[in-house]
């Protein structure tokens, strides 16, 4: 493979949310980069990185909010063209999780899936 059938692609998406729900408040950022990329006509990679967030928690009897939590997601993957009518896509996520009380926490989830897809009219 040459470096030059490689056709990397960047976006950089970053939002500012608020959302309110009863005794709970989400605000902070939420940055996102995203790579993408032809390896061959048939199969194509990805990597992101993004979604930190910070999460309020409305103290009981108070109008003090707590912060909760801190998390980082990361993933990469690969998608196949295997026929006119199939894909396979297989990827990773690991997400790090990290509470402003209590011990951080790592998620690693694997996946695949294999897609069989029918085209109507």
């Amino acid at each position: 493979m040459r470096f030059s059938t490689i056709l990397p692609t960047l976006s950089f998406c970053l939002l500012s949310l608020a959302l309110e729900a009863q005794d709970r408040s989400l605000i902070g950022w939420l940055p996102g980069v995203q790579f993408s990329g032809k390896l061959t006509e048939r199969l194509e990679y990805f990597a992101q990185l993004g979604s930190e967030t910070i999460v309020f928690e409305q103290l009981a009897g108070t109008s003090r909010r707590a912060p909760e939590m801190l998390t980082l997601d990361l993933t990469g993957g690969l998608h196949a063209e295997l026929g006119p009518n199939w894909d396979l896509a297989a990827s990773l996520l690991v997400r790090s999780r990290k509470p402003f009380s209590g011990e951080a926490g790592a998620e690693i989830r694997p996946w695949q899936q294999l897609t069989y897809i029918v085209r109507f009219g």
